[in-house]
């Protein structure tokens, strides 16, 4: 970066490599340096504001993604993440007009259609989706993605017979790639067809070995027929083939945690975790593995873990509702306490509070499971930090 500063891909790369450390204040300054270098660059501008909405800065994202649709009038990605922002907000009339421009932009690049498609399949408009893919098809018909996309928009909509063709199309045009033979391991797994899928990840093993996610479900296969023996080679093979790699942890954790060896699952989660301190997966594992194993205060810790890197990871505030329901809380009881564990993993960061110190909030009567938001006198204005809960918006003062 610093010889070649005007580049993009390094920048991009280093903030996440800063994300993966935890340091969101070093990936924020990295990407307003390169923005600043590139004269706003628009993948730079969206990585920006991607970051700032999984830090639960609604206001400062949504400021990002209008800049890029500023800036960059023609771009069909810049207008459908600004649409995604503002449908997630409840603006749904204006992100219904972005959507349309979106599509009506002379030249658009297959994926970009893709991405609309993507969106499109998230609200459940399945058939709009399917419109969108062909679309796509059509500009592109030579590139994976688009099948592979083709594919789980027909699992969507129970078309069995339409996604294989579309995963078998997939294979055809990209032999070579391991995620083309994995998708369709995958599906032939789900199907149940599982000699067939054995076959296809063995395959996707065969042209592409160090694609990870192949291991995990020809492992995931493998237990299933308790096929221990195979389970064990499958997780040397992917370790051998990817030294380091923190998911391969993962993979033999999930082998433990089947055989209900909870000792064994917590050693490699936790190898997982001093690999990959700063990603959430293998911290929801191990709450999991915790919580199935009795160990239920621990696992509360864990998850809050998690959620001091994702304040707004729905998987982790489910672990945690699971495990006060099998403690026989009651409904308000659990809500409060959810919501105190979302208002400290916000206090944890300050970056995630617009990264200002000034920024606070006052907690009162924890211990009755509910918590009262004050401002200091001195408070010229606020704003407010959507949550995961209706009724627990946050004002924050601004000095």
């Amino acid at each position: 970066v610093k010889l070649y500063p005007t580049l993009i891909h390094p920048s991009i790369k280093l903030a996440s490599l800063y994300r993966e450390e935890n340091q969101p204040g070093r990936e924020v300054e990295t990407l307003l340096l390169a923005l600043e270098r590139s004269h706003g660059n628009l993948d730079i501008r969206l990585a920006l504001a991607d970051l700032y909405k999984a830090s639960a800065q609604s206001e400062r994202s949504l400021h990002q993604y209008q800049l890029a649709v500023d800036e960059n009038p023609d771009s069909m990605i810049a207008l459908v993440r600004l649409a995604e922002e503002l449908y997630q907000r409840g603006e749904h009339s204006e992100a219904e007009a972005l959507y349309a421009l979106a599509g009506e932009v002379d030249v658009v690049p297959s994926s970009g259609y893709r991405a609309l498609a993507s969106t499109h399949a998230s609200q459940g408009r399945i058939n709009d989706a399917q419109q969108l893919i062909e679309k796509s098809i059509h500009y592109a018909p030579s590139d994976p993605l688009n099948w592979l996309q083709k594919a789980n928009l027909h699992d969507e909509a129970d078309e069995q017979e339409e996604m294989m063709a579309a995963l078998y199309k997939a294979t055809k045009i990209a032999p070579n790639q391991g995620r083309t033979w994995h998708a369709l391991g995958e599906a032939l797994h789900e199907l149940g067809k599982r000699g067939e899928a054995v076959i296809a990840l063995e395959q996707s093993i065969a042209v592409e070995p160090t694609y990870l996610p192949t291991y995990g479900t020809l492992i995931e296969v493998f237990g299933e027929i308790n096929d221990n023996n195979k389970v064990s080679e499958t997780i040397e093979a992917a370790r051998s083939m990817v030294p380091g790699s923190y998911l391969v942890d993962l993979y033999e954790a999930r082998m433990w945690r089947d055989q209900k060896n909870w000792v064994e699952a917590r050693s490699s989660l936790d190898r997982a975790i001093s690999k990959a301190p700063g990603i959430t997966k293998p911290y929801l594992d191990l709450g999991t593995v915790l919580a199935r194993s009795g160990q239920y205060s621990s696992a509360i810790s864990v998850y809050e873990q998690a959620l001091r890197i994702e304040p707004l990871n729905k998987f982790a505030f489910r672990g945690m509702e699971a495990i006060y329901k099998d403690m026989d809380f009651s409904d308000d009881k659990v809500e409060g306490l959810l919501k105190a564990a979302y208002v400290t993993a916000l206090l944890y960061n300050e970056n995630l509070l617009q990264n200002s110190t000034n920024n606070f909030l006052l907690l009162d009567n924890l211990a009755n499971n509910r918590y009262s938001l004050s401002m200091r006198p001195n408070c010229l204005s606020g704003f407010v930090i959507r949550t995961p809960f209706s009724s627990a918006d946050l004002l924050l003062c601004i000095p």
